[in-house]
Protein backbone atom coordinates (compact mmCIF):
# COMPACT_ATOMS: atom_id res chain seq x y z
CA UNK A 1 0.00 0.00 0.00
CA UNK A 2 1.30 3.45 -0.70
CA UNK A 3 2.35 5.76 2.03
CA UNK A 4 0.68 8.75 0.53
CA UNK A 5 -3.07 6.98 0.80
CA UNK A 6 -5.03 8.68 3.34
CA UNK A 7 -8.69 7.13 2.21
CA UNK A 8 -9.72 3.80 0.67
CA UNK A 9 -12.63 2.71 -1.42
CA UNK A 10 -14.13 -0.46 -0.27
CA UNK A 11 -16.41 -2.48 -1.80
CA UNK A 12 -16.64 -6.28 -2.66
CA UNK A 13 -18.14 -7.84 -6.06
CA UNK A 14 -18.52 -11.35 -7.89
CA UNK A 15 -14.89 -11.42 -9.39
CA UNK A 16 -17.02 -10.27 -12.86
CA UNK A 17 -18.30 -7.08 -12.79
CA UNK A 18 -17.62 -3.85 -11.10
CA UNK A 19 -20.62 -4.28 -8.96
CA UNK A 20 -20.38 -2.00 -5.38
CA UNK A 21 -21.21 -5.23 -2.72
CA UNK A 22 -21.23 -4.57 0.76
CA UNK A 23 -17.82 -5.86 1.76
CA UNK A 24 -18.22 -10.10 2.62
CA UNK A 25 -20.81 -10.28 0.23
CA UNK A 26 -18.62 -10.93 -2.58
CA UNK A 27 -15.22 -12.70 -3.64
CA UNK A 28 -12.99 -10.49 -1.62
CA UNK A 29 -10.62 -11.99 1.17
CA UNK A 30 -10.99 -9.35 3.51
CA UNK A 31 -9.32 -11.12 6.97
CA UNK A 32 -6.81 -11.49 4.15
CA UNK A 33 -6.80 -6.96 3.17
CA UNK A 34 -6.72 -6.38 6.80
CA UNK A 35 -3.56 -8.70 7.37
CA UNK A 36 -1.83 -6.59 4.39
CA UNK A 37 -3.18 -3.32 5.48
CA UNK A 38 -2.37 -3.61 9.42
CA UNK A 39 1.38 -4.79 8.30
CA UNK A 40 1.18 -1.71 5.87
CA UNK A 41 1.35 0.49 8.94
CA UNK A 42 -1.10 2.90 7.33
CA UNK A 43 -4.27 4.60 9.24
CA UNK A 44 -6.19 5.53 6.15
CA UNK A 45 -9.81 6.15 6.38
CA UNK A 46 -12.00 3.63 4.95
CA UNK A 47 -15.33 4.64 2.57
CA UNK A 48 -17.80 2.07 2.01
CA UNK A 49 -20.01 2.10 -1.03
CA UNK A 50 -22.97 -0.31 -1.61
CA UNK A 51 -25.14 0.17 -4.99
CA UNK A 52 -28.35 0.53 -4.48
CA UNK A 53 -28.37 1.45 -0.80
CA UNK A 54 -30.52 -0.83 1.53
CA UNK A 55 -30.78 0.70 5.07
CA UNK A 56 -31.15 -3.25 6.55
CA UNK A 57 -27.82 -4.77 5.02
CA UNK A 58 -25.64 -1.79 6.29
CA UNK A 59 -26.94 -2.60 9.97
CA UNK A 60 -25.89 -5.50 9.42
CA UNK A 61 -22.66 -5.30 7.65
CA UNK A 62 -21.30 -2.60 9.38
CA UNK A 63 -20.81 -4.15 12.41
CA UNK A 64 -18.77 -7.00 10.72
CA UNK A 65 -16.36 -4.92 9.27
CA UNK A 66 -15.84 -3.07 12.54
CA UNK A 67 -15.23 -6.43 13.82
CA UNK A 68 -13.09 -7.50 10.89
CA UNK A 69 -10.45 -3.81 11.22
CA UNK A 70 -10.44 -4.58 15.29
CA UNK A 71 -9.06 -7.70 14.72
CA UNK A 72 -12.33 -9.62 15.98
Amino acid sequence: MSARAAAMHLHDNDGRKGLHFLPGKGTIDWREFVRIYRESGRTAHALLERSPPEGRIWGQSLPEMRNLFAGH
